[in-house]
């Protein structure tokens, strides 16, 4: 990667990242079709054209986790190699790269088995609006803005935050999913507003499956002084009590 290539200097690498299972039978990846099609989708959404197919994409991932026993992540990047000075990329072939790790490797603080049931801290600013960037799309630039904000919570003595959109409604923490439990119910923001998360969704399965009401709509801020549980869901942390 040049030091002036365009997604490092831009932040246009598109990015996806899923947790991998070691198995009596070997290692399983959770939800590797949904993570596939989120990472074409954000690379679609950014206009990028990926220079391999979904099956080469599949096999490059499979491989990676084989090369490393004992991997628990794998994040899979597009990106713009070479160097440009515009904002678009004078050459619009992307790269393809994939890591296979275990988190130790990275020593990825804020685990929830490592800090206990999360402290959050409401975000002074509001998430950046669907009309401006779809949620849809992970892509490097649209987390600065929440690498921005979780370092003001954590100087603060908080875990993570939780943003706001532009009407006052709950959203999502910096990387993760948020749910509440009230009146009996399960409570999440609605997916125009947020990350489409597999295991956001997972949850939401399985609750439905035991019965559970799930309401995704609108949450005003007041209903976190009616819940009676709140927790966040996401590849590293599975789900961490709040």
């Amino acid at each position: 990667v040049h030091v002036l290539s365009q997604s490092l200097q831009r932040g246009t690498l598109v990015f996806d990242v899923m947790p991998v299972y070691w198995l009596a039978r070997g290692p399983a990846i959770l939800g590797l079709d949904e993570h596939l099609e989120r990472f074409e989708q954000s690379a679609e959404l950014s206009g990028m054209r990926l220079p391999a197919s979904n099956g080469a994409l599949r096999a490059g991932i499979a491989e990676a986790v084989r090369a490393n026993p004992g991997a628990e992540i794998v994040k899979i990047s597009a990106y713009y190699p070479g160097a440009s000075l515009d904002v678009l990329p004078v050459d619009p072939m992307p790269e393809v790269a994939i890591a296979a790790f275990a988190i130790a490797d990275l020593s990825m603080a804020g685990r929830a088995s490592a800090a206990g049931p999360a402290r959050l801290q409401v975000a002074e600013s509001r998430k950046m609006p669907a009309s401006v960037l779809s949620p849809q799309i992970k892509i490097a630039a649209a987390y600065t803005h929440a690498a921005f904000a979780k370092a003001r919570a954590k100087a603060a003595g908080f875990h993570d935050v939780l943003f706001l959109d532009e009407q006052g409604q709950i959203t999502e923490s910096s990387t993760q999913s948020f749910f509440l439990v009230c009146d009996g119910s399960l409570r999440c923001a609605p997916l125009d507003a947020v990350l489409a998360g597999v295991t956001r969704r997972l949850a939401v399965d399985l609750a439905r499956d035991e019965g559970i009401p799930v309401s995704e709509a609108p949450m005003p801020l007041a209903l976190l002084d009616r819940a009676q549980e709140a927790f966040l869901t996401g590849t590293t942390s599975n789900v961490w009590p709040v």
